[in-house]
């Protein structure tokens, strides 16, 4: 990975903290740490991978194609 790959995926990781935690600040309608955004992302990526792996076993995308005949 080159410096510019590096780069660009500090930032979005910057870029993706910041408005899970601007969106926890606007929720619960009080300042949130860093370390409490930063758990929150974590567990945002965890259900996530979990959701992916649900679905993936259900075969989710077979029966979306069947149910938009085939559309998407």
């Amino acid at each position: 990975m080159n410096f510019a790959e590096m780069f660009a995926l500090l930032i979005g990781f910057a870029l993706s903290l910041w408005v899970v935690k601007t969106s926890a600040q606007l929720a619960y309608k009080k300042e949130v740490t860093w370390e409490q955004a930063f758990l929150q992302w974590l567990l945002l990526l965890i259900l996530a991978a979990l959701i992916s792996v649900i679905l993936s076993m259900l075969k989710f995308g077979y029966l979306l194609k069947r149910l938009t005949f085939g559309l998407f």
